[in-house]
């Protein structure tokens, strides 16, 4: 679940805002920058993992149609995302992989996080790849 929490106190406790049976954006005791953004709409980009899926995916959580719109990257394992925006833009870091594309890491530089969500895979630039294996060919 993706919960909203009051800034004053209140008595009104978390709000189960995207209630789904599944774990987001990872550990949050990680030393490292949260590994979700949310995005000017209130939707949040985050990686979420379904039991029933088996894998993470990378996507955006939307609490208004309670949707879960996954990116279009090669994601099924390792689920990792880095953004660090600036004045030029957002510039985004992720792990990607699948049964049928090795481990990978891809770099992309989008004006906005709105165009980050709507990029096709081929608007990232893949700098490492785990292995030059190419698998299906």
């Amino acid at each position: 679940n993706i919960y909203r929490v009051p800034l004053t106190m209140t008595d009104e406790g978390p709000e189960a805002v995207f209630p789904r049976e599944a774990e987001f954006a990872g550990p949050m005791w990680l030393f490292r920058r949260p590994p979700y953004r949310v995005l000017p709409d209130g939707a949040v980009l985050t990686p979420m993992s379904e039991p029933k899926a088996g894998v993470p995916r990378l996507g955006v959580a939307d609490p208004k149609t309670k949707a879960f719109t996954p990116l279009d990257l090669p994601v099924s394992g390792g689920a990792g995302l880095s953004l660090l925006e600036t004045d030029g833009g957002v510039w985004a870091a992720a792990l990607c992989g699948s049964s049928q594309a090795p481990s990978h890491v891809v770099l992309g530089h989008f004006r906005r996080l709105e165009a980050l969500v709507a990029a096709p895979y081929s608007a990232w630039d893949v700098v490492r790849r785990a292995v030059s294996l190419e698998i299906g060919r």
